[in-house]
């Protein structure tokens, strides 16, 4: 939680340092960024992924992290995008030409992941039970 107020992405990352065989695992292979080469080295600059940082339990079918190239159709206030479930909000939530052209894999709080198009990117942002979402994109 002391993250949750729009710091860089990789420090909720690293919070994982102890389960992952190695900071290599957060760069897509489809991303040209490079790896860190090691934890203590680990900055957005090596990351492929978003997180949501305002996921949580209650709401197994929200957003908890993604592929890097989501917008929300304007500008991102730095670091953090703002994402509403509010359907005449989220016109311009999607995918850019980046990583996955128009597509992104996204990992929802009950574990599963699905590569999403736009569309269902949308379709899950607003049937996840909360109306806004703040993603730290690195």
């Amino acid at each position: 939680m002391e993250f949750a107020t729009g710091s860089s992405a990789w420090r909720h990352f690293l919070t994982l340092s102890n389960d992952l065989f190695g900071p290599k695992i957060l760069v897509c292979p489809a991303d040209e960024r490079s790896e860190a080469t090691n934890f203590a080295a680990l900055r957005d600059t090596h990351l492929s992924y978003f997180v949501n940082l305002d996921a949580t339990t209650n709401y197994p079918a929200m957003v908890l992290a993604g592929d890097r190239n989501i917008t929300n159709g304007l500008r991102p206030l730095e670091p953090v995008l703002f994402v509403s479930s509010n359907q005449t909000a989220e016109i311009g939530v999607g995918w850019t030409k980046g990583l996955h052209p128009l597509r992104g894999n996204v990992v929802l709080v009950d574990g599963s992941v699905q590569q999403t198009s736009s569309h269902a990117l949308r379709k899950t942002l607003r049937d996840c039970g909360v109306p806004t979402n703040r993603f730290a994109v690195p």
